[in-house]
């Protein structure tokens, strides 16, 4: 499929995305930006390198240190981020904030960096840097379980879109290393249990699997062989806004510490895409695919009608290739872009062509002849599913 490639001496564990799998990471971005612009969040873009003392007053470094690395600049040391979290409340703090702007809804393709050792590195689904679809909700006490389910309910509508519906849903609760006190994290763990059951999701408790600075939902997806797979995330927050001198003015123009929802829905975008692959087989959906289709003129004769094609899969949103290499036999040519995991093929004829139709083929062999008209429908109807 050219999605991708890792070189193991130069960038061990990071992944080099080729043209087709820059194209696939995009559209999947486009997608996810559609859901956040839906459900009311601002797309933000954060350092990748921030100060070791942030992440010092974080927790992060005291908790999280052996996965994180660190680069020393001008006798400063500065850690490459391995989640978005201070950088948002960073941005918070920007300005001053009043109980009005919340829920204030923040999200980021952030590109995070973890230390994995050489041996559990794999492929797209383990890696040293990958982007996450990283949100965070700064709110009051009083609306933290709308804003959860908001979330569940945005996952789910991502989830469907990629062809997943059967969910499995874990409610890790307090680990062992923890900030925060017994109250906060009770309450907390309430709130998580009270959106799950609004949304009709039911949770086997998962205890001692918390992150450090809160309880969390942990949301997995089962693919076509039964594999499961955690993906999204989200986590309710007492501790890290008040570590870091986040405040908002309430209505009595006191100022109060905000509550953080954090959340990701595919995570790791990268091994979200690993395993919508293995989930396909590599005929990834129409929508996401680099190139759901190629137009496979027979005849010389044809070829302007080909380009005639590609131009209403243009309009459709649809990538297409085109193949006008006439030397080579049809049989040939379909295996071709079989092994490249094309799930759509467009053949024109002469006599097709003088008709005005064309042969609509996909990946098994089935086919059926459309005119112009019925081929939009049929298009239309795959770009959607």
């Amino acid at each position: 499929m050219d999605i991708c490639f890792v070189d193991h001496d130069v960038s061990n564990g990071m992944i080099n995305w080729l043209p087709n799998g820059t194209k696939v990471i995009n559209k999947m971005k486009t997608f996810i930006r559609e859901m956040w612009d839906k459900y009311g969040y601002s797309e933000v873009q954060t350092p990748v390198l921030m100060a070791s003392d942030l992440w010092k007053k974080s927790g992060h470094e005291e908790m999280f240190k052996e996965n994180m690395m660190f680069v020393n600049l001008d006798k400063l040391t500065y850690a490459l981020k391995p989640m978005s979290c201070p950088a948002h409340i960073n941005m918070f703090k920007f300005r001053n904030r009043s109980y009005r702007d919340l829920p204030f809804r923040l999200a980021e393709f952030g590109y995070c960096h973890r230390y994995e050792p050489s041996g559990s590195l794999y492929g797209l689904m383990r890696t040293r840097a990958f982007t996450q679809d990283d949100a965070h909700v700064f709110c009051m006490e009083d609306q933290i379980t709308d804003v959860i389910v908001s979330f569940c309910e945005m996952l789910k509508e991502i989830y469907r879109k990629f062809g997943f519906e059967e969910l499995k849903v874990k409610l890790s609760t307090r680990p062992e290393k923890y900030i925060g006190n017994d109250d906060s994290w009770s309450e907390a763990e309430s709130a998580l249990q009270e959106a799950a059951n609004k949304c009709d999701l039911e949770c086997e408790i998962n205890p001692g699997e918390g992150a450090f600075y809160g309880p969390k939902l942990e949301f997995s997806i089962c693919d076509k062989r039964k594999h499961v797979w955690q993906c999204g995330t989200v986590q309710v927050d007492f501790s890290l806004a008040e570590r870091l001198g986040a405040t908002y003015t309430d209505s009595d123009s006191s100022q109060k510490t905000p509550i953080i929802v954090h959340h990701a829905a595919l995570g790791s975008l990268e091994r979200f895409l690993g395993i919508l692959i293995e989930n396909t087989k590599g005929l990834l959906p129409a929508w996401v695919h680099p190139a759901p289709f190629v137009v496979l003129p027979l005849v010389k004769e044809a070829e302007d009608f080909s380009k005639q094609i590609k131009k209403i899969l243009k309009g459709l949103d649809l990538e297409c290739l085109e193949d006008y290499d006439h030397s080579e036999k049809l049989g040939y040519r379909i295996r071709k872009y079989i092994e490249k995991r094309v799930p759509n093929l467009i053949v024109i004829g002469k006599k097709e062509m003088e008709k005005g139709l064309v042969t609509l083929r996909d990946i098994e062999g089935n086919q059926e002849q459309l005119s112009l008209e019925d081929l939009v429908i049929k298009l239309k109807g795959k770009n959607e599913e």
